[in-house]
């Protein structure tokens, strides 16, 4: 877990702890939309927020804990709106959820997947994913869960950076397309059903 998520409860519950972190991820999110992870430092996320630069350490060791930290909130955000529609066992539909919402936040997931955050990104979905493993549907019998799963969201996360990378726009609909035949039905077992 980040050092961003490890809170005791008193701190996660403490509605200025809460704010003050907020304000930081909305500062970083904003940033990146601005200009490369590298180019980012604290004193531009902290004048940015509008906080003092030594409160900043009070909740984050480094400027990789923040992004550690907003990358867990964008993904749960996103793994939110497509378990609900991946229990119903619609991958297409679930696949077209992600899509519209990567698309909706193009520029923050430009920045996440597409820039020197692209690891750390990975690494956190795939964590938040086995973290809730359970709720996925069974992938093939022959094919043990914890690495279907893997394979799964690295699959959609490369997927979604060269979507991301396409110089001429390609649509929501058309990659959630590509994500549904190649990685969802083909782990899942369940025949491609045109939208």
């Amino acid at each position: 877990m980040s050092e961003g998520q490890a809170l005791p409860l008193a701190e996660r519950s403490d509605p200025r702890i809460r704010r003050t972190r907020k304000a930081f991820r909305q500062a970083l999110q904003e940033l990146l939309q601005e200009m490369p992870l590298e180019a980012i430092t604290i004193r531009d996320i902290v004048a940015r927020a509008d906080i003092a630069y030594t409160t900043y350490f009070r909740h984050y060791a480094t400027k990789e804990a923040l992004l550690d930290d907003l990358a867990h909130e964008e993904i749960g955000k996103l793994l939110d709106l497509t378990y609900p529609v991946m229990a119903s066992k619609n991958g297409y539909a679930s696949c077209e959820t992600l899509c519209l919402y990567v698309s909706a936040n193009r520029a923050l997931w430009s920045a996440l997947l597409t820039g020197g955050a692209q690891g750390a990104i990975r690494t956190a979905f795939v964590e938040l994913t086995l973290a809730r493993e359970s709720q996925w549907p069974q992938v093939q019998s022959w094919l043990p869960k914890d690495i279907g799963t893997t394979l799964a969201v690295t699959s959609i996360v490369e997927l979604l950076a060269w979507w991301l990378r396409q110089v001429e726009p390609v649509l929501p609909a058309r990659v959630a397309e590509i994500m549904d035949r190649v990685i969802v039905s083909t782990l899942m077992g369940t025949a491609y059903a045109e939208p």
